[in-house]
């Protein structure tokens, strides 16, 4: 499941899939990826992203995040 978390909340082992920032300004040339450091996490910030979309199904669930709706994905 696709679900929306504000930066602060992103964990070591979440999978993200969506940024609130276009890929092109970021430092990561893949687009979807397992959170492995707080050194990616720090990126992120460093970049002003606001909110991340991740799926449980490919890493660490967070309890208060909210499911992304099917026609917000793409």
């Amino acid at each position: 499941m696709i679900k929306r978390i504000p930066i602060e909340d992103l964990e070591l082992g979440m999978y993200v899939v969506g940024l609130d920032t276009p890929w092109i300004r970021t430092p990561f040339l893949i687009h979807k990826f397992l959170i492995k450091s707080v050194k990616q996490i720090d990126k992120l910030r460093d970049h002003v992203v606001k909110w991340v979309d991740i799926d449980t199904s490919k890493g660490k669930d967070h309890k208060n995040a909210l499911p992304v709706e099917a026609s917000s994905e793409e």
